[in-house]
């Protein structure tokens, strides 16, 4: 059995905020995966964004710790 690694990829905040609305509408996640070739980390990560901030940049999605140590850093 062969695993192939899979390449990095991008995603449009606007491809995002629709997987994220499919699936309030009910889509299922697996057919959300499957039909649109995406990870299901990927697409869990982005839904938890959506709900605790409605932001999918990494740094609106912070605790204030975590923001505060990235800022003390720089």
């Amino acid at each position: 059995m062969s695993s192939k690694k899979r390449e990095g990829r991008t995603y449009t905040e606007a491809f995002k905020q629709q997987m994220v609305d499919l699936h309030r509408l009910g889509k299922r996640k697996i057919d959300l995966i499957r039909g649109y070739d995406l990870g299901a980390n990927a697409l869990d990560r982005w839904i938890k964004q959506a709900r605790n901030s409605g932001s999918f940049k990494a740094k609106d999605n912070l605790i204030p710790e975590e923001l505060e140590i990235r800022t003390l850093k720089k």
